[in-house]
Protein backbone atom coordinates (compact mmCIF):
# COMPACT_ATOMS: atom_id res chain seq x y z
CA UNK A 1 0.00 0.00 0.00
CA UNK A 2 1.09 3.82 -0.93
CA UNK A 3 0.60 6.42 1.10
CA UNK A 4 1.01 10.12 0.10
CA UNK A 5 3.07 11.46 3.18
CA UNK A 6 3.36 14.89 1.41
CA UNK A 7 -0.89 15.51 1.65
CA UNK A 8 -2.62 17.02 -0.86
CA UNK A 9 -0.45 19.60 -1.98
CA UNK A 10 3.20 20.58 -2.00
CA UNK A 11 4.23 23.63 -0.74
CA UNK A 12 7.67 25.11 -1.99
CA UNK A 13 9.89 28.01 -0.13
CA UNK A 14 12.57 30.07 -0.79
CA UNK A 15 14.87 30.09 1.93
CA UNK A 16 18.42 30.97 3.53
CA UNK A 17 21.15 28.72 4.77
CA UNK A 18 21.96 29.68 8.36
CA UNK A 19 24.40 26.91 9.52
CA UNK A 20 25.82 23.51 8.06
CA UNK A 21 26.82 20.43 10.24
CA UNK A 22 23.75 19.40 11.81
CA UNK A 23 24.74 17.77 15.17
CA UNK A 24 23.53 14.29 14.00
CA UNK A 25 25.93 14.28 10.95
CA UNK A 26 23.50 13.35 8.94
CA UNK A 27 24.42 16.08 5.80
CA UNK A 28 21.19 18.64 7.23
CA UNK A 29 21.74 22.43 6.83
CA UNK A 30 19.67 25.05 9.17
CA UNK A 31 17.42 26.68 7.19
CA UNK A 32 15.18 30.17 7.61
CA UNK A 33 12.09 29.77 5.68
CA UNK A 34 11.40 33.06 4.24
CA UNK A 35 7.75 34.20 4.86
CA UNK A 36 7.64 31.43 8.04
CA UNK A 37 10.55 32.21 10.24
CA UNK A 38 10.67 35.95 9.61
CA UNK A 39 7.68 37.11 9.96
CA UNK A 40 6.23 39.30 12.64
CA UNK A 41 7.72 41.56 15.23
CA UNK A 42 9.63 38.41 16.53
CA UNK A 43 11.32 36.59 14.01
CA UNK A 44 12.63 32.67 15.11
CA UNK A 45 15.80 32.44 16.65
CA UNK A 46 18.55 30.88 14.91
CA UNK A 47 19.01 28.81 17.26
CA UNK A 48 15.78 27.61 16.86
CA UNK A 49 15.62 27.06 13.05
CA UNK A 50 14.76 23.65 11.57
CA UNK A 51 17.46 21.50 10.39
CA UNK A 52 16.67 20.50 6.66
CA UNK A 53 17.42 17.28 5.04
CA UNK A 54 18.63 17.96 1.62
CA UNK A 55 18.04 16.21 -2.32
CA UNK A 56 21.32 15.54 -3.31
CA UNK A 57 22.03 14.22 -7.05
CA UNK A 58 22.25 10.39 -8.18
CA UNK A 59 24.87 9.68 -5.86
CA UNK A 60 23.97 6.57 -3.50
CA UNK A 61 22.77 7.59 -0.01
CA UNK A 62 22.52 4.31 1.87
CA UNK A 63 23.19 3.72 5.75
CA UNK A 64 24.47 6.82 6.35
CA UNK A 65 27.10 6.92 3.59
CA UNK A 66 26.18 10.13 0.96
CA UNK A 67 28.30 13.12 -0.83
CA UNK A 68 28.13 15.86 2.04
CA UNK A 69 26.36 19.06 1.28
CA UNK A 70 28.09 21.98 0.31
CA UNK A 71 25.65 24.44 1.05
CA UNK A 72 27.56 27.65 2.37
CA UNK A 73 25.57 30.16 5.08
CA UNK A 74 23.83 32.91 3.55
CA UNK A 75 23.38 30.49 0.15
CA UNK A 76 19.77 30.91 -1.26
CA UNK A 77 18.10 27.63 -1.66
CA UNK A 78 14.35 26.68 -3.07
CA UNK A 79 12.81 23.86 -1.21
CA UNK A 80 9.14 22.37 -0.17
CA UNK A 81 7.89 21.02 2.91
CA UNK A 82 7.58 17.33 3.02
CA UNK A 83 4.42 17.43 5.62
CA UNK A 84 2.84 20.66 4.39
CA UNK A 85 0.03 20.39 6.68
CA UNK A 86 2.25 20.98 10.19
CA UNK A 87 5.49 22.32 8.82
CA UNK A 88 7.98 20.08 10.27
CA UNK A 89 10.04 18.41 7.72
CA UNK A 90 11.72 20.78 5.49
CA UNK A 91 13.70 19.68 2.52
CA UNK A 92 15.88 21.66 0.31
CA UNK A 93 16.24 21.35 -3.50
CA UNK A 94 18.73 23.50 -4.18
CA UNK A 95 20.49 26.90 -4.14
CA UNK A 96 19.81 29.44 -6.91
CA UNK A 97 21.58 32.79 -7.48
CA UNK A 98 20.93 35.68 -5.17
CA UNK A 99 21.62 38.39 -7.96
CA UNK A 100 17.90 38.73 -9.33
CA UNK A 101 15.74 37.75 -6.39
CA UNK A 102 13.60 40.24 -4.60
CA UNK A 103 14.48 41.06 -1.10
CA UNK A 104 12.86 38.33 0.76
CA UNK A 105 14.28 39.71 4.63
CA UNK A 106 10.89 41.69 5.46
Amino acid sequence: MTTNISGSHTQFFMCEIRKKGDPNSANKVQVMIHGHHNVGDSPVPDDQLPWAHCMLNNSPSLNGFSQSVNYLPGSCCVGFWLDPETKQIPIVLGSVDRADLPDYSS
